[in-house]
């Protein structure tokens, strides 16, 4: 009896460690994103409006973008697989008019200034912001009849119309209502939006769409005169965080301080978390962590500095000679537009 016993104990203590070791083999064996297909080959089109339209979006399982041959494709995380799902027709325009975001089991993507949705096999297509309804919507405005980006927060759906007002859809009525004008940099953080608006911070309350002036100067030509008026570039929530891009008087380019990073805080006193190398106009971001460009400080080239919000490290790595512009950040690579004038991507390895 006590020979069973202990041979009882032997082999639950071997499955354990089994199981151990094989979650061990798993999680070492997790594909980087650089891995999953040869990237600098897939000639990603490139978005007008990254923040809000991004060109490459993923879930745990797939991952989607539009190429320069007009052609949706779907890349399986497991096996790697490329599956074209739609072959759309090539417009007279740039391809800049790209842009996807996904919510649940679909696909939503711009094409042609308005928003389609679809399965994530292309299948069961549907419009659902067409230009009629953009023109019925903008009659009598200034408000351009394009749809330039799209996002869902707490199942809602979010546009940007004209390049930089965003409306609610209702799926429901089919309408749409303005929610802010003038919006820069935006971002939606617990029952609120929050967006740039040069030098100030705004939040709208999503429910009653009441405006407030969170921080900052509402813009003015008279503000403009101020020598040491603040500017704010750019918003993010991170980790269910919110921080921003603040600069204070001339630009780093002229002699000024460079921008800094700061924690919003909701009783006004916000933490400086980093103190950036330059300007941030131009940031990208994902998980923990953020990525610009600078000019090397002793020889005549670009670097990226990337700064982990969590951890408080940077690191700075040598740019390709064609760089022009970061553009999006996924995992371990780099999405930016040549200075060769090409209408799609360039892809760099961070890691």
């Amino acid at each position: 009896m006590e020979k069973l016993k202990v041979s009882i104990i032997f082999i639950i203590t071997l499955t354990f460690v089994c199981g151990l070791f094989a979650a061990c083999q798993n999680k070492s064996k997790q594909v980087r994103f650089s891995d999953l297909v040869d990237w600098n080959k897939e000639k990603i089109a490139e978005s007008g409006y990254p923040e809000w339209a991004p060109a490459l979006v993923q879930n745990k399982t797939y991952v989607f973008y539009q190429n320069s041959d007009w052609e949706i494709i779907r890349v399986d995380k497991n096996n790697h697989k490329k599956t074209i799902i739609k072959k759309l027709t090539k417009l007279r325009d740039s391809p800049y008019d790209v842009g996807m975001t996904l919510l649940n089991n679909r696909l939503y993507y711009i094409y042609d200034s308005c928003l389609y949705q679809c399965d994530f096999n292309g299948d069961n297509e549907t419009q659902i912001i067409s230009k009629q309804k953009l023109q019925q919507f903008t009659k009598n405005t200034n408000i351009q009849d394009t749809v330039n980006g799209v996002k869902f927060y707490k199942n809602e759906m979010y546009l940007i119309i004209g390049c930089d007002v965003l409306v609610k859809f209702n799926f429901n009525t089919k309408e749409l209502q303005t929610v802010a004008k003038e919006v820069g940099s935006g971002t939606f953080y617990k029952d609120d939006f929050y967006y740039v608006d040069y030098t100030a911070l705004y939040k709208v309350n999503l429910e009653t769409l009441k405006r407030t002036l969170v921080r900052g100067q509402k813009y003015s030509k008279k503000l403009l005169k101020i020598k040491d008026r603040v500017y704010y570039q750019t918003i993010m929530n991170i980790k269910g965080k919110l921080y921003y891009t603040r600069s204070q008087g001339k630009w780093a380019s002229e002699g000024g301080a460079p921008s800094k990073v700061y924690l919003y805080q909701d009783s006004g006193n916000d933490i400086k978390k980093y103190n950036a190398s330059t300007d941030l106009h131009n940031l990208v971001y994902d998980g923990g962590k953020i990525a610009y460009y600078d000019t090397h400080p002793k020889e005549i080239k670009l670097i990226l500095v990337i700064y982990d919000l969590d951890t408080g490290k940077e690191r700075k790595i040598d740019l390709p000679k064609d760089f022009s512009q970061v553009e999006q950040l996924v995992d371990d690579i780099l999405l930016y537009r040549s200075d060769k004038g090409q209408l799609t991507y360039s892809v760099f390895k961070i890691s």
